[in-house]
């Protein structure tokens, strides 16, 4: 990856001007001591060996000229350039000690340190995480400020070493933390947290607190209820914290991720089959909601039946019935049972099987949605093992591994990666949200 690269290259960068500072103050040292300059308590230098001569040079970068006393004899100008040496040498040896120091300790005011036209992203989980990572691969050299509660977060040691981030160790929602953050010289906030209420809450305070920044915040909701909500009130409310044009600043990643899925997997599946067709989703959680949501706005003329699965499957129905509310013609089946109990999947097959009339039920697609992975897979693996049938089985992964592709290929399944989705989407999102 660029990123990683042009990183290591600044350090190396960095470093490679601190040796050739160190090297010229060195040699003009060594040059006096060679040209006759003595020292008035170590006299002798100059006719001592070139070993000699270098371990005093080498001395003045831990005690300065303290332990050799004035320069004495010699031209000049060669005098002056051992009292420059005596100067900075100690100067470059006490100014990397601190900057050492200071880098490991990290002290607030340190991390603050001249920022300006800075981006803050809000959240170290998931979504904070790929969020930077495609602002780094956009704008390699932006300046990023992230915020979080967990400073002992394992993203926060990452988001530093790999992608040079800055952290501040803050609740978004309090004022001091807000206050310490520069919002007044930003060019941009992210509010990426998990908690939407934290999100929005933030979001307002930030609006009315920094009036200027109310069109360059953008605030992750994943609920889409909540979603919904918001954009009505603030169409209602011109007055409120965020810029009335949401479109452009509420963001939901289960969105993105659902809208992908139906573009790559799921519409050619549609359009090739002759009948109308069964899905079967497997986890109705967000992300299983955005999915029917996306195929009720996409494809509802080409759906018979759903059947969702879920092991609080009736509360989440009524949920996704109040807040989005079913559109179509198709049949909506429900099933209240843990994705991992076989007896589970009898029922979806009793759904399935009872739903074509003339005894031959369509293929059905399954899309397995839940928040675990694992579970994800190895129900894939099993439904395939049992289900010798062309059904199609979608598995819906974050990362897309080398081992969950490879599991996929063999077991006769696919794989959906939501992280690099989301990166893409992001990259292009960046633009459109802070590009310069």
């Amino acid at each position: 990856m660029p990123t990683p690269f042009l990183q290591q290259a600044r350090i190396r960068a960095g470093w490679l001007w601190r040796i050739v500072f160190v090297a010229l103050t060195a040699a003009m040292a060594l040059a006096a001591f060679r040209l006759g300059v003595d020292a008035s308590e170590r006299p002798g230098i100059p006719a001592s060996m070139m070993g000699a001569q270098l371990y005093y040079v080498v001395g003045l970068f831990f005690l300065g000229g303290l332990d050799l006393g004035l320069p004495v004899g010699g031209p000049h100008w060669a005098r002056m350039m051992l009292w420059f040496a005596y100067f900075v040498a100690p100067a470059i040896t006490t100014g990397a000690l601190v900057e050492g120091l200071l880098r490991t300790v990290r002290p607030a005011w340190w991390v603050r340190r001249g920022l300006k036209d800075h981006l803050v992203i809000v959240g170290a989980g998931k979504l904070g995480m790929l969020y930077l990572e495609a602002v780094r691969a956009e704008e390699p050299h932006r300046t990023i400020l992230l915020v979080a509660l967990e400073a002992e977060h394992a993203n926060v040691s990452e988001a530093h070493s790999r992608f040079g981030a800055r952290f501040h160790h803050g609740d978004i929602t309090h004022e001091a933390t807000r206050l310490a953050l520069h919002l007044e010289r930003c060019s941009g906030v992210a509010l990426l947290t998990m908690h939407d209420l934290v999100n929005l809450e933030a979001a307002a305070d930030i609006g009315r607190e920094f009036p200027d920044l109310r069109g360059r915040i953008v605030v992750h909701v994943a609920d889409l209820g909540m979603q919904r909500t918001i954009e009505q009130q603030l169409r209602l409310n011109p007055g409120a914290g965020l810029n009335p044009d949401m479109a452009n600043q509420l963001f939901n990643s289960h969105h993105v991720a659902a809208e992908s899925l139906y573009r790559t997997k799921m519409a050619e599946h549609f359009h090739s089959t002759e009948n109308l067709d069964v899905v079967v989703l497997a986890g109705f959680g967000r992300f299983g909601q955005t999915i029917l949501e996306t195929l009720q706005e996409e494809a509802a003329a080409d759906l018979r039946t759903v059947v969702i699965v879920d092991l609080a499957a009736d509360k989440a129905v009524r949920l996704f019935s109040e807040q989005v509310g079913f559109k179509g013609g198709y049949t909506r089946k429900v099933i209240s049972g843990d994705v991992a109990d076989p007896a589970t999947w009898d029922l979806v097959r009793m759904a399935v099987e009872f739903d074509e009339p003339e005894g031959e039920a369509p293929p059905p697609f399954y899309v397995l949605a839940s928040g675990n992975d694992e579970l994800n897979l190895s129900c894939a693996v099993w439904l395939r093992r049992r289900d010798d049938s062309p059904a199609r089985i979608v598995v819906r992964s974050f990362r897309a591994s080398l081992f969950a592709r490879t599991l996929a290929q063999q077991a006769g399944f696919e794989v959906f990666g939501i992280a690099e989705l989301l990166k893409r989407s992001l990259r292009d999102r960046h633009r459109a949200w802070f590009g310069r």
